[in-house]
């Protein structure tokens, strides 16, 4: 008679997985979705918003070099009139077009998530340039702001996309 194998854990010889655990591997698989896809949308929405204060900082070193030549600083009104929400637009102003942030000298080529300007005080001695995006579309800006003195800076709450 042929002496029958078993194997360690009792089984006559099965090999598989039980439904009871791939059950409990699909449950910590979606554990761990339910995590991390929040995270990944969060860090998506920062990255979009993270072109706003490179945008600022050179807008404020136009109105520096446009004043060094000018003796004043110049503004600039809210440009794109809608901001871009989820998707991004492209920048209506080119080199060369009549408007204010042309005559600046900044422009950027390609689409972007912000909405820009520059505000100037009545002796054109002082400007505020301003950034904002609302990344997740939900009417709540994040602004960024940067001064003749004061370098480019988030105002509004980290959270804020």
């Amino acid at each position: 008679m042929k002496p029958r194998y078993r194997s360690r854990t009792g089984t006559s010889g099965r090999a598989g997985f039980t439904l009871v655990e791939l059950m409990i591997v699909v449950a910590i698989m979606g554990c761990l979705a339910a995590i991390a896809i929040p995270n990944f949308q969060a860090l998506m929405r920062r990255a979009k918003r993270a072109e706003i204060t490179p945008h600022v900082t050179s807008i404020k070193l136009s109105e520096h070099a446009y004043q060094a030549e000018w003796d004043m600083f110049t503004a600039c009104p809210l440009t794109p009139e809608e901001i871009p929400g989820r998707e991004p637009q492209a920048f209506p102003i080119g080199p060369g077009d009549d408007h204010a942030f042309a005559y600046l000298g900044w422009v950027f080529e390609g689409k972007g998530y912000g909405q820009y300007q520059v505000e100037v005080d009545a002796q054109g001695y002082a400007f505020t340039a301003r950034g904002q995006a609302d990344i997740d579309g939900d009417g709540i800006y994040a602004v960024w702001e940067a001064t003749d003195k004061i370098q480019a800076r988030m105002v509004t709450m980290n959270n804020v996309y």
